[in-house]
């Protein structure tokens, strides 16, 4: 599971493991110190019965399907043409992107630019005119 809170508003999340191993689960990094100790740990996958307590508006539900979007890498919009829950992973570079999203279309929580040493990008919920999509980008 996963807790956040930032300026009064608070997310909780638990869903079905998207990995056996606890050492991937944390913030993903450039380091192959970091994951399994050999690779930065990449997730971008469906994930399954989600529960979220919050008192953000919309995004509270129990056993919700929706999807992770975790590296360390640069990303670029998906097929939706905008930074959202479909964004491709690069796989070069230094961004990073810490993503859960609903299934519909709903960011839960990102924390995104987090390996280069500057100003991070945190929310909670979608965005909502923010950066450059729903999920707190840039």
């Amino acid at each position: 599971a996963y807790y956040l809170e930032l300026d009064g508003d608070y997310v909780w999340i638990s869903m079905d493991a998207f990995t056996t191993d606890a050492s991937k689960i944390g913030v993903p990094c450039l380091s192959s110190e970091c994951g399994d100790g050999m690779m930065p740990s990449i997730f971008q996958q469906q994930l399954n019965n989600i529960n979220v307590v919050s008192n953000v508006a919309g995004l509270s539900g129990d056993g919700v399907s929706g999807n992770i979007e975790f590296w360390p890498y640069n990303y670029s919009p998906g097929s939706t043409g905008s930074f959202g829950t479909n964004d491709a992973n690069t796989h070069s570079g230094n961004f990073g992107s810490m993503q859960i999203h609903l299934s519909l279309g709903r960011t839960v929580f990102a924390f995104n630019h987090f390996n280069v040493g500057e100003v991070a990008d945190l929310g909670i919920g979608n965005s909502n005119g923010v950066g450059f999509g729903s999920d707190w980008s840039l």
